[in-house]
């Protein structure tokens, strides 16, 4: 028998309680900054938060800023990247770590914790590593209000060389349950989504349907991510206490309570950007009918040039009809269930 891949989402007790001390701290520090910056799924700016299993990931544009680990103890160490720090990558993996309380110069040096504007810094910098499909799923997470994970891994399995990964794991009402949907995205010019044959991606649906496919794992999955709405729910209160946080999604709040029903798609689904580039349009549907058959796909259109214009600060007056554009433009996601 095979053993069993384990999943979770989790901080220990001592994390917690130490967390909980540096947010009742008087002097600055990391956390409570983290914390007043973040943007709960929905809203617009701001970081993502992502919890891990025992660690947790601050996203900005899909640009890890902040990475928090605990010792067996619960001490909280932060990691953050000297490409973010510097403003200049040599292409290495080094990264600084600092304690409660401290920060960095822009040479790594460890100093006293700078306040916001240090952690305004380290996302300034990021801006010149971000893809473009990575800020395309934060224009997302931003009109999504129930995305729960970032850039989620599941163990690899037998015959994988690398762990499954999704871009975003999202709560949905079905009936008088709860699902968890699991959302892979691709920039539509990926040649992952093109075959005469089989699509590349399809090897990613395949790896993620084994594995759910264990209802030892789909419940090690379920249960994890109660207890990361649980974690959400409970970071969200004292965000709001500290700075002008917006809340999170009543149906994350929902998921968290122990007597919630919740279940995991059996699939995923795919969310194709279209970026607007050149193609062979009648190829293009025929590859799109392939993907349709196999699993729930959305298209997300080109951005019109209005958009474009708002978004950059150079339309004239505001938009027409109390700005439709934006609910037009968030429509194709919101409550889609593919092609």
């Amino acid at each position: 028998m095979r053993k069993n891949v384990g999943f979770d989402r989790q901080l220990s007790f001592e994390a917690k309680e130490t967390l909980a001390e540096m947010v009742c701290d008087d002097h600055p520090n990391w956390w409570r900054d983290l914390l007043s910056l973040w943007a709960p799924s929905g809203h617009e700016g701001g970081l993502r938060l992502a919890i891990r299993n025992g660690y947790m990931n601050f996203y900005s544009c899909g640009q890890s800023v902040a990475r928090i680990a605990f010792d067996r103890k619960g001490t909280p160490k932060l990691y953050v990247h000297r490409k973010y720090v510097s403003g200049s990558h040599d292409g290495g993996q080094d990264y600084v770590k600092l304690l409660a309380g401290q920060g960095c110069d822009r040479q790594g040096e460890i100093c006293a914790w700078g306040g916001a504007s240090m952690l305004r810094s380290w996302i300034a910098n990021s801006v010149k590593h971000r893809g473009p499909e990575k800020c395309d799923v934060e224009k997302a997470v931003a009109r999504m209000p129930t995305v729960i994970d970032l850039e989620m891994g599941l163990p690899a399995s037998k015959g994988q060389k690398t762990p499954l990964r999704m871009d975003m794991v999202a709560l949905e009402r079905t009936g008088d349950c709860i699902q968890l949907i699991f959302w892979e995205a691709k920039m539509i010019s990926d040649g992952r989504l093109r075959s005469r044959t089989t699509p590349k991606v399809f090897e990613q649906v395949d790896a993620y349907e084994r594995f759910l496919g264990d209802d030892r794992n789909r419940q090690r999955v379920i249960e994890a991510y109660r207890r990361t709405c649980k974690l959400l729910r409970n970071f969200n209160v004292v965000a709001q206490q500290i700075a002008q946080v917006p809340p999170i999604d009543e149906l994350i709040l929902e998921a968290a309570r122990d007597d919630a029903r919740l279940d995991a798609a059996p699939t995923p689904r795919l969310l194709i950007f279209d970026n607007g580039t050149k193609r062979d349009e009648k190829a293009w549907q025929g590859h799109l009918l392939r993907l349709s058959e196999r699993m729930p796909v959305t298209v997300v259109p080109p951005r019109s040039q209005v958009e474009l214009a708002l978004e950059r600060g150079h339309a004239h007056g505001p938009p027409s009809r109390k700005g439709d554009w934006r609910r037009n433009s968030s429509s194709w996601l919101v409550g889609s269930s593919g092609v």
